[in-house]
């Protein structure tokens, strides 16, 4: 009789094993799939009649990613202004070209669950990238 319970104490630890093991994997997919704070979409339009995309990355932020180069400095120059598009500093020391060539930089989605509506025409892409602390660098 003594064989029963130790093979029953035997099964019953490799099922809770089994069960911690499967609970842990869950846990651990389900932290690598959180939906980002932010999320926006960044569009650069040729500013003629046209409005042809002229290129265009996603930018998540708190996790960090998108198609964005640099989503991590992105991310930090848009937390610094809280997502405010208007308030972006320029890069300081670098200048552009007066080359005109204009661009439209346009934001959608939403920054911190708020949702996020900008435009702003600039006179080139160099100028896109400086006067919004490179988040539209792409």
């Amino acid at each position: 009789m003594t064989r029963r319970p130790a093979a029953a104490a035997l099964a019953a630890a490799a099922a809770l094993t089994l069960a911690l093991t499967a609970a842990g994997t869950a846990s651990a997919a389900g932290g690598s799939t959180a939906a980002p704070a932010s999320s926006l979409r960044l569009t650069l339009l040729a500013s003629d009649i046209s409005q042809r995309p002229i290129d265009q990355a996603t930018l998540e932020c708190d996790p960090d990613g998108g198609t964005h180069p640099d989503p991590k400095a992105a991310c930090a120059a848009l937390a610094a202004v809280k997502g405010d598009f208007t308030r972006l500093p320029n890069v300081p020391g670098r200048t552009c070209p007066t080359v005109v060539d204009p661009v439209t930089a346009v934001a959608t989605g939403t920054w911190q669950g708020a949702p996020v509506s900008y435009r702003e025409d600039f006179i080139n892409r160099c100028a896109a990238e400086v006067g919004t602390s490179d988040v539209f660098k792409f």
